[in-house]
């Protein structure tokens, strides 16, 4: 009897000391380790502007993960080779812009020093992202609890310019790019220029040929806006045939080229453009003939009155 006591009491002093020491190692809210999780990414490929419509651009994230506690040699023994897997999404982005992250679940080993693992943000911007303007994409990282590990969201955002896309269209005139006139005529294609950038354009022409005798002529630049009437502007092409006496059946073809630019830096420039004109010059001239009918009508009229007074 006195056995069994003593074993029973033995056996409660063994269950009130592993009990003692599994409190003192079971983790209260103040002790149980916190998940950390920091994200960069890399400055080099975000240095240069993205331009809409342009390739994508790939970006590189770098994610860390540790844990802290008040006892991290403690928790790397007990977590040791375990992972923690992070789920990755794009949160907040600006309208004009689309951005993926992959892969969306990466995973690190669950350390008291911080863990390293990779993952790329691809980004894709449209013609309506405003030239040289900030913008920023939110990336949002989560990690679940695991056992006595408190889990985590983390946000950062990714700083990136868009570039600007110097980009016309133009209508041609109702009249086609064809026009015969006559040697005292001139012809005359008004040409609308719209600018569909993403910021203030400047538009420069140039006349690339010259027949002899003609004189074509057209605005050496003109400066257009992104919104309402201040994107278009009617550039007229003014085409003056030969004006030499006799008959003219003459047939030229002529070219003008457009050049967009950024406004605030021309260097920054965009497609060229060509357009071709065809103009046929036919019909008789006659310069200054008129002139010499009225001097020899005022010399005939002088002669006659002489002839009768004598």
């Amino acid at each position: 009897m006195i056995k069994n006591l003593k074993t029973v009491r033995a056996a409660i002093m063994m269950g009130m000391l592993i009990g003692s020491i599994f409190a003192m190692f079971m983790p209260t809210a103040s002790a149980a380790p916190q998940s950390v999780v920091e994200i960069s990414h890399a400055i080099g490929d975000v240095q240069d502007p993205i331009m809409p419509l342009g390739a994508q651009r790939q970006i590189g994230i770098t994610i860390r993960y540790s844990i802290t506690s008040v006892s991290p040699a403690l928790w790397d023994a007990v977590y040791g080779g375990q992972l923690a897997i992070i789920n990755l999404e794009v949160g907040n982005t600006p309208p004009w812009c689309t951005a993926v992250i992959s892969p969306n679940i990466v995973s690190t080993n669950i350390r008291s020093s911080f863990q390293s693992t990779n993952a790329t943000l691809t980004v894709q911007i449209d013609d309506t992202a405003p030239a040289f303007t900030g913008g920023a994409i939110q990336i949002i990282a989560r990690v679940d609890k695991v056992a006595f590990i408190e889990g985590r969201e983390t946000t950062y955002d990714v700083p990136f310019t868009p570039g600007h896309l110097p980009t016309i269209k133009f209508n041609a005139p109702d009249t086609g790019n064809f026009m015969e006139i006559g040697p005292g005529d001139i012809a005359n294609f008004p040409v609308e220029i719209e600018n569909l950038g993403n910021a203030k354009t400047e538009v420069t022409f140039k006349v690339l040929n010259t027949p002899q005798g003609w004189s074509p002529t057209i605005t050496s630049t003109i400066v257009l806006g992104t919104d309402g009437t201040e994107s278009k502007e009617i550039v007229n092409f003014v085409i003056q045939p030969p004006f030499g006496i006799g008959y003219h059946n003459e047939r030229e073809v002529f070219q003008v080229a457009m050049k967009p630019s950024y406004f605030f830096n021309p260097t920054l420039e965009g497609k060229e453009y060509v357009l071709s004109f065809v103009v046929r010059n036919r019909g008789f001239s006659t310069p200054g003939f008129e002139g010499v009918l009225l001097i020899l009508a005022l010399v005939s009229i002088t002669f006659i009155i002489k002839k009768q007074r004598k």
